[in-house]
């Protein structure tokens, strides 16, 4: 109502002016709408007949282009400055735990059995000698790692040389071994497990003397009478 008009301050429904005309629609599309592409919520291009050229949204980069009169930018293929590079082969890896000697390398090693010189694997520690007497030939410890094996250097035994007094000793431990063992007729006449525990004493006073030299072999005059019978 006009408060200034005279006739609507005192009686509006007599007003002869004009009704007011709604405002105008406002574009609300985010891209231009085209022919056969036009937004339908947009309350100017999704009316009837609607005139697309008036859309507000933004231009495409083509059609921009077009628009300006200019070809359609073809795509760039992006070249890749830095390609790949060649995968290489990972370097064989010895998996020996004991080092291969020259000319003998193992086989199913990927490095030695080509080159046994790129072995890594440990040197195997040398064998130590563990006899308790000196071992001399035709008496020798047959349980020594050093002093056991065919061909073995009697001279690198680390046992201590046996005194006269210790050689006597093993001598007599022989005799009295021999000594306590039963005659042939007193064998027979025992029961077998009795003379199954004659046997093992047979055998254990057999080992005590092979492990004897000629020299302390020569003295037992029994044990030599009966082991050379």
């Amino acid at each position: 109502m006009d408060g200034e008009c005279p006739v609507c301050a005192a009686a509006p429904g007599s007003c002869t002016g004009k009704e007011p005309e709604p405002p105008a629609p406002v574009c609300t599309c985010t891209a231009k709408c085209a022919e056969g592409a036009a937004n339908g919520e947009c309350p100017v291009c999704g009316a009837e007949g609607a005139d697309l050229t008036v859309c507000k949204g933004e231009a495409s980069q083509q059609e921009q282009s077009q628009e300006d009169g200019n070809p359609p930018a073809e795509p760039q293929e992006q070249e890749n400055e830095n390609p790949p590079a060649e995968q290489e082969n990972p370097a064989p890896v010895c998996n020996c735990t004991t080092k291969c000697a020259e000319g003998n390398g193992n086989p199913e090693c990927p490095v030695c059995a080509a080159d046994p010189s790129g072995c890594t694997g440990k040197v195997p520690e040398a064998p130590v000698c563990t006899c308790t007497t000196k071992c001399v030939e035709g008496s020798v410890n047959p349980d020594c790692p050093v002093c056991g094996v065919e061909g073995a250097d009697l001279t690198a035994c680390a046992g201590p040389e046996s005194t006269e007094k210790e050689a006597d000793e093993a001598v007599a431990a022989v005799q009295a071994a021999v000594d306590a063992l039963p005659t042939a007729e007193e064998l027979t006449a025992m029961p077998q497990e009795e003379q199954q525990a004659v046997y093992t004493d047979l055998y254990a006073a057999y080992d005590a003397y092979q492990a004897l030299t000629e020299e302390q072999k020569a003295l037992c005059e029994i044990a030599r009478s009966v082991y050379h019978t």
